[in-house]
C-alpha cells in the first residue's frame, strides 16, 4: 500500500523546520536533509550569541525568516499536492 501524503502536513513540518517537508514528501529527501541541518544549525547559532545582541537583531531576522518560512510551506504544499495526482502508467502514453 503507498503511502498518502497530506499537502497541510508538509506544509507546517517545512514552516516550522525548514526541509522537513520535503523529507516527508519522500521527492526532494537530500534537499530537505540539507535544509534541516542548516536550521538545526542557526537556532544553535542564536543559542550561542548574547541576549543584548539578539534583543537588537530579532526584529531584523524575524521578518525574512517568516517570509523563508512561508515560501518553504508554500511549495511543499504544492510538491505534495503534485505527488497525489494520479499518474498513467508508461505504457499507456
Amino acid at each position: 500500500m503507498k503511502f498518502k501524503r497530506r499537502p497541510l502536513i508538509a506544509a507546517i513540518l517545512n514552516f516550522f523546520v525548514w526541509g522537513l517537508g520535503y523529507v516527508y514528501n519522500g521527492k526532494r529527501i537530500v534537499f530537505g536533509i540539507l535544509l534541516v541541518a542548516g536550521s538545526i544549525s542557526m537556532a544553535a547559532l542564536s543559542l550561542t550569541v548574547p541576549q543584548e545582541a539578539v534583543n537588537q537583531v530579532s526584529t531584523l531576522l524575524l521578518m525574512p525568516s517568516l517570509v523563508i518560512s512561508l515560501a518553504f510551506a508554500y511549495d511543499a504544499l504544492l510538491e505534495c499536492r503534485e505527488l497525489r495526482k494520479p499518474r498513467k502508467p508508461e505504457w499507456e502514453m
